[in-house]
């Protein structure tokens, strides 16, 4: 990810929605044929690294790497710059998500005892 590190929550954007975002496209290549796969040219690491690319920009606009190896030695990088317009978008969701970060953290602390 390409994105400023947000100064109180520490971290561009929170694994957890990585992961959510990422999931169904996980489940459909883990243990499937890939050449039965919709839309994917070959069932090699570079045709799939660009269909990820495809099916997980929208909801990871600041995405502008995919490493996807087969073996340690052989695999496919996709790098990209990713748009002004997707940075503007993850300020706002950091803008948005600052507060809520802090009111649970605050909810989760013990009271005065």
């Amino acid at each position: 990810m390409n994105a400023p590190l947000d100064q109180v929550l520490g971290w561009t954007i929170d694994f957890g929605d990585v992961k959510e975002i990422f999931t169904p496209v996980f489940l459909r290549l883990d243990h499937q044929p890939l050449h039965e796969l919709a839309g994917v040219e070959d069932s090699d690491a570079a045709s799939l690294v660009r269909w990820i690319k495809e099916q997980v920009l929208p909801g990871l606009p600041l995405l502008d790497r995919i490493d996807l190896f087969e073996t340690p030695a052989c695999g496919a990088i996709l790098a990209w710059v990713a748009t002004a317009r997707a940075r503007d978008l993850i300020a706002d969701r950091l803008a948005r998500a600052v507060p809520l970060a802090l009111a649970r953290d605050r909810a989760s602390r013990p009271g005065p005892g």
